[in-house]
């Protein structure tokens, strides 16, 4: 049962009304908080208030992780300085730690190494600072290991008996005990879209620049050669940071609808994910040529973020909307080989993803759960930065400096940060009413300099990607090749693919090698995608081609239409329009240069002249349901 309340003025007075609502029973896999919120019983006592009312931490929950010199209040677990028990002074929510039963006596029987301090329990030990109760006696202090804890140190850390000594790495200066400040530090930029302009502030929010750029999806920076990408309208632009009308339109083809970009500046490659096309994708700097990353085994990308000083990327599915917890965080290679579910529960909809290179971690937002939170590249040490609706109401793009995690949320209209070691959450930026998109971090030290450039030097005929040497470490180099193209077996040159099969996807007319079972991912056509027709999207069913001159014919259900088009060309044009509902079947007599297919809604099999589509006969009418077709000129 939860307390709901309503109100009504008269006159001068306000009314409220305390009613009581009874709760809708959740199912047997989920757990009723009090406030009448459903949850999953495996988010209990995690440390984590997803009923909002923290209902979940308050259930039977018996172990606490707190810190050495802190006491965890039995309701809710939080954790308070073991000073602050039995002080006459309430700091847990319940004000369980001032009862009546605080007393020191079981001080002089625990005989304890450091320290004993009243509680309501009757007097537990404690130590010194960088020390902590061993569990075996619950009496002898041992040295406590600060750098297998979280936030003890920004970067590096060693471990003393009694102490531990923080470190930072080069281009970055120790400052006080703990934090590490990067060099130039003031010099760090956000940048974020604004109302169609490209804004530039500091870290408090003061703008810095402003440049217009309408309709643009997202930006990206390669700060060691002062340049900027960015994506508008479905293409993708590169200009000078400081002569950016200068702008140059890159020859990718095939883009639909292209969301986000990053800039390996180890390999010089350009990656992007296109949501629409449910595909991760690269484009060379070096050779002009793209080439598919990740298009098998993912349903839903949403952000994605690559290390190349590490060489790893890490990309958000967040699965199908009608399968519960279905969304998962993978890590691959750059070549998108190796790849690996971390195995993550509780995600519903983690919508941004980035990366900290320095300490190996990833950072995400769920904008369901409301929750930013980090993992290590393995998957482990999960911690929550910040949760609640309050503060995470509808976060939308993720950024990180130094200790500091960046974003933006659709609720607040703006641009807010926290500390990742705890702290309130400060908006620096708030727009004019609009919704502010990504947000990207200036600063040299985001993409800082590699031990080595492993393509510097390469073999490879056309592409060069950062890869690992081994499964697990050793940055090195791996060949690719482009659409229409395959490694040959000496792993460096690159052969014609002739042998592929051509099918049709949702979204675009794809072709794979025939040879391996491993290759979904080698396009060998570049994808054939139809012009946009609006808000209806794309539906592509049927295809097929006349192999004499690689002309390609394929239906879109949704905008009923039959395009025509070359292999290799991503600009197909309208064969048959008129008079068509859902063509489900096509088969092409190259002979006779005719066309012929079935159309389910109108129950229909027509033909057409391909030099003059409009000449269009239904040769056989009042079908059940006819889905496809294929015709045998050779037999007629």
């Amino acid at each position: 049962m939860a307390i709901g309340c309503s109100g009504f003025e008269s006159s001068s007075r306000l009314y409220l009304i305390l009613y009581f609502v009874d709760c809708i029973p959740c199912t047997e896999d989920l757990f009723q908080c009090d406030n009448c919120r459903c949850i999953s019983k495996s988010w209990l006592c995690d440390h984590n208030n997803d009923c909002g009312d923290n209902s979940d931490e308050a259930h039977n929950c018996s172990r606490y992780n707190c810190r050495p010199g802190e006491w965890a209040c039995p309701h809710n677990g939080k954790c308070i300085s073991i000073y602050n028990v039995c002080d006459n002074k309430r700091d847990c929510d319940k004000d369980e730690d001032e009862v009546m039963s605080c007393s020191w006596i079981n001080c002089g029987v625990l005989s304890c190494d450091n320290k004993c301090r009243s509680t309501p329990s009757g007097g537990v030990c404690h130590c010194n600072v960088g020390y902590h109760i061993t569990p075996d006696n619950n009496r002898t202090c041992v040295d406590f290991n600060e750098c297998g804890q979280w936030g003890y140190c920004d970067q590096g850390c060693q471990n003393k008996v009694g102490s531990f000594e923080c470190q930072c790495t080069d281009g970055y200066t120790l400052v006080g005990i703990r934090t590490c400040r990067a060099q130039n530090s003031d010099d760090m930029r956000l940048y974020i879209i604004d109302e169609g302009n490209l804004l530039s502030m500091d870290k408090s929010g003061d703008i810095t620049q402003k440049l217009s750029l309408s309709d643009t999806q997202d930006i990206e920076l390669d700060l060691r050669n002062n340049q900027m990408f960015w994506v508008n309208k479905s293409k993708i632009y590169r200009a000078s940071i400081d002569n950016w009308t200068e702008k140059q339109l890159l020859p990718i083809k095939g883009l639909i609808n292209p969301t986000q970009i990053l800039y390996d500046w180890v390999g010089y490659n350009l990656y992007y994910l296109d949501e629409e096309a449910i595909r991760i994708d690269m484009y060379s700097l070096s050779s002009k040529l793209q080439r598919n990353i990740i298009s098998d085994n993912i349903r839903t990308p949403k952000s994605f973020t690559i290390d190349p000083i590490h060489g790893y990327m890490f990309f958000v599915d967040v699965g199908r909307k009608s399968k519960r917890n279905s969304a998962k965080i993978e890590r691959a290679f750059m070549d998108g080989s190796h790849r690996l579910d971390l195995k993550l529960n509780k995600l519903l909809l983690p919508v941004s993803i980035t990366v900290d290179i320095i300490n190996e971690r990833i950072f995400w937002v769920d904008s369901h759960l409301d929750h930013i939170e980090t993992v290590n590249y393995h998957g482990l040490d999960r911690r929550t930065i910040l949760s609640g609706g309050i503060q995470v109401p509808s976060a939308l793009s993720l950024a990180v400096f130094e200790d500091y995690v960046y974003w933006t949320d659709a609720t607040k209209k703006g641009v807010l940060k926290v500390n990742m070691y705890g702290g309130d959450p400060e908006q620096i930026y708030e727009t004019r009413g609009n919704i502010v998109g990504s947000i990207k971090v200036s600063h040299i030290n985001k993409q800082p300099e590699p031990e080595k450039y492993p393509c510097k030097d390469n073999i490879c005929q056309q592409i060069c990607i950062i890869s690992h040497t081994t499964d697990n470490s050793g940055l090195g180099y791996r060949c690719l090749c482009g659409a229409g193209y395959q490694l040959a077996d000496d792993s460096i040159n690159c052969t014609k693919i002739d042998k592929f099969i051509l099918f049709a996807s949702m979204h675009a007319v794809r072709g794979i090698p025939v040879e391996e079972s491993d290759t979904y991912s080698v396009d060998a056509i570049q994808p054939i995608i139809g012009p946009s027709r609006g808000r209806n999207g794309r539906n592509y069913v049927a295809v097929d081609y006349i192999a004499e001159n690689e002309t390609v014919f394929f239906s879109d259900v949704r905008n009923l239409v039959i395009y025509q088009g070359k292999l290799g060309d991503s600009d197909p044009v309208p064969l048959v329009v008129n008079s068509i509902r859902t063509v489900e079947g096509l088969s092409v007599d190259w002979m006779s240069k005719n066309l012929y297919f079935t159309d389910y809604a109108q129950r229909t099999v027509s033909v057409v002249r391909i030099e003059q589509p409009g000449d269009r006969r239904d040769i056989i009418k009042d079908l059940g349901n006819p889905r496809s077709i294929v015709v045998n000129p050779l037999k007629g």
